[in-house]
């Protein structure tokens, strides 16, 4: 098997990345270029050669922050999953982005009010279309059978709403992705609402359908991001 080695000047691009995402934290507007060439041991002349400016760094940070979830999620659509199946994976695929690049999304909503005209454009082009990956999941589950009716949009942000805000609250010495990925498909899948007739779980997906579940493939329009209308504000 081959192995793809990044080059130096990747490398270098993504070190840049991972410390601007650092100092940005603090606030983009605070922060120069000065202060991150400082932090690499670097001179400010010497970042140009990667990025011409301090919007520019912000604008990578925002796709590299897409990016990550994007590679990650697309794959998933290519394996012949079954809706809920399929589902379970995006959230896994979602917690473990929030988790795995937390300085970058803290940046993320953080500072969308920073960005460029473009830049904004494209972000949000790519949320818009993760949402619809997300909402052609539910479609096809609720056609199947597997999830109860409601509107897929809705259902998405609700899903979303949850997803977002695990960088925030996230401490790794009381919490391990799997298990917050599990208590959140549980909480999806089976609900919370005890039926008094019954004593269990009230099924958010509704009944198991006799039928054979269909795997599904991308939506034509596919890209990603968290919903835009959750991200609290700069």
């Amino acid at each position: 098997m081959n192995v793809v080695k990044e080059s130096p000047s990747i490398k270098r691009r993504e070190q840049i990345l991972e410390i601007a995402a650092h100092l940005f934290q603090k606030g983009f507007r605070a922060t120069s270029l000065d202060d991150v060439a400082a932090e690499m041991g670097v001179t400010r002349p010497a970042l140009y050669y990667y990025f011409r400016s301090k919007e520019e760094l912000l604008a990578a940070i925002y796709d590299r922050g897409v990016g990550v979830l994007i590679d990650r999620a697309a794959p998933l659509f290519a394996q012949g999953l079954a809706p809920d199946a399929l589902l379970r994976k995006l959230i896994e695929v979602h917690v473990r982005t929030m988790l795995q690049e937390r300085p970058i999304v803290r940046v993320y909503f953080q500072e969308k009010d920073s960005l460029g005209e473009e830049a904004s454009r494209s972000v949000k082009a790519k949320e818009v279309a993760f949402t619809k990956m997300m909402a052609s999941t539910i479609e096809a589950g609720q056609a199947q059978g597997i999830f109860r009716p409601g509107s897929p949009e809705l259902i998405v942000n609700a899903i979303l709403g949850m997803l977002i805000w695990v960088h925030a609250w996230y401490r790794p010495e009381r919490h391990a992705e799997q298990d917050i990925s599990d208590v959140f498909w549980q909480l999806l899948a089976g609900g919370l609402v005890v039926n008094p007739k019954t004593g269990s779980a009230r099924a958010l997906a509704g009944p198991a359908s006799p039928r054979k579940k269909a795997p599904i493939s991308a939506p034509r329009k596919s890209g990603h991001l968290p919903g835009a209308s959750h991200s609290p504000k700069a």
